[in-house]
């Protein structure tokens, strides 16, 4: 779900500079998932994916102790990687910030544009990080760039067959996202009910009708390295 808004307003209107990515740190998004609630930030940082120059800085506050260090790693959501950039502390320990002429090579761009950077924060009790954020890319237009992953982690024991004595793995049927700009979902609302095309997918498998159905929806249908639409089985993954 992404979100936005826009209104008129007078006077000094402050624009965005291109490429520049803006996002929230959080526990949460630590690999392994750490529950600190006060513990945030925000990373501002102005990415150009032609040449790799990088700039910006990271603020963190509410952390548990203090912090000691950041950088910018290469890894996916939910995956540690290694680090490609240090960023400078400043005196209070609260900001970071990118090395002047810092850049990113040719894979870390790539690895940019698969948002497959993140920024982390380490502190003392927490010296494999205690905050992270991953870097979702944008273009000069500010239009944003995701992708996700769905993997299935059924193995040949998760379903009992009581008919058989055994169990077997689940296939996961194609499925449906949709990108909206309220808090509405427009699948479908709690205490009504739901739509053909929804039902469609719920207990056929079959997304379609909902990709016709929902404005800014969309289907995801092959699995990774296959060339039609098809199910995944256990341990195949659909991008």
């Amino acid at each position: 779900m992404l979100v936005t808004g826009c209104g008129g307003s007078s006077g000094t209107q402050t624009s965005i500079p291109a490429n520049q990515v803006t996002t929230g740190l959080s526990a949460d998004q630590q690999v392994p998932t750490l529950l600190l609630d006060s513990s945030s930030g925000t990373s501002v940082l102005i990415l150009d994916p032609d040449t790799g120059a990088i700039s910006g800085s990271v603020t963190v506050t509410g952390l548990s102790s203090p912090a000691r260090m950041a950088h910018i790693y290469s890894g996916a959501s939910g995956r540690n990687g290694p680090v490609l950039i240090a960023l400078n502390i400043d005196e209070d320990g609260t900001n970071f910030k990118v090395p002047i002429s810092s850049g990113l090579d040719a894979a870390g761009i790539d690895s940019y544009l698969n948002g497959e950077l993140y920024v982390n924060v380490h502190t003392d009790d927490y010296p494999a990080g205690e905050v992270r954020a991953q870097l979702v890319p944008v273009d000069a237009e500010g239009r944003t760039r995701f992708s996700v992953e769905v993997s299935n982690v059924s193995t040949d024991s998760t379903l009992s067959t009581p008919s058989t004595g055994g169990a077997v793995a689940v296939a996961l049927s194609p499925g449906a996202y949709f990108v909206h700009s309220t808090n509405t979902n427009p699948f479908v609302q709690r205490g009504s009910a739901s739509s053909e095309a929804l039902e469609s997918l719920a207990e056929n498998g079959n997304p379609y009708f909902l990709r016709a159905d929902v404005r800014g929806s969309g289907v995801f249908d092959t699995p990774e390295r296959a060339f039609i639409p098809s199910p995944i089985g256990s341990g195949e993954v659909l991008l």
